[in-house]
This record gives C-alpha cells, sequence and structure tokens, in this order.
C-alpha cells in the first residue's frame, strides 16, 4: 500500500482499516448526495489479480467514508481541489450515460 495523495491526517490504523475495504463504495451511493469533504487519501493497492490500483476515499465532515476507483470521479475532484486550493469542498453525485450508451459517474462543485 502506498500513499499517492492526502489531504488531511490519517492515522496509520486509519489507512490500514481503508485499504481493508471499510468503507461505502461511491457507486452505491444515489445520484445528488452531496459529499463535503473533511478529509481524503488516494492509495495504491495491490488488487487480487496482481494488478495496482488506485482507490480515492472520502471521509466527510458528518463521518462517513466513500471509496471510488473511478477515474472521472478522482480527475474532477482533484482538479477542483487544485484549482480552489483547498480540500474543504462539497461536491454533489451524478450519474450519465457516455455517447456509447454506458452509465458513469461524476461529480460537480456546489
Amino acid at each position: 500500500m502506498e500513499i499517492v495523495k492526502q489531504y488531511g491526517d490519517f492515522t496509520k490504523q486509519e489507512l490500514f482499516n481503508l485499504s481493508q475495504g471499510n468503507t461505502q463504495l461511491l457507486k452505491s451511493v444515489p445520484d445528488g448526495t452531496m459529499i463535503n469533504i473533511d478529509r481524503m487519501v488516494i492509495l495504491k493497492v495491490e488488487s487480487s489479480d496482481g494488478k495496482e490500483k488506485e482507490i480515492m476515499h472520502i471521509q466527510t465532515v458528518d463521518g462517513n467514508i466513500y471509496s471510488t476507483e473511478s477515474p472521472t470521479v478522482q480527475t474532477t475532484i482533484n482538479m477542483a481541489i487544485n484549482f480552489m486550493e483547498t480540500h474543504k469542498l462539497t461536491f454533489e453525485l451524478y450519474r450519465s450515460t457516455s455517447k456509447a450508451g454506458r452509465q458513469f459517474m461524476n461529480v460537480r462543485l456546489v
């Protein structure tokens, strides 16, 4: 496990627990959910097939912890953090359909 990017402090125990999947998957959260980021970390972990993947873990101000592998969501959140120069932001989750007919999720800054 490797920390790729971190905003806010996490203990080693918290990071380990995040890497073990003790979170709610963002893809199971309904559209319109507001995600008010308190702290966040992106971890590079090894999947069961031996490949590395990056997982974003977000803890909200109300204590919920969401995880996502979605490159679209990760890119949008990172771009907003870099542009706004803070990680203490609120996003709304939504889903859309691509031109190819596949559903994907993303977030918008609110």
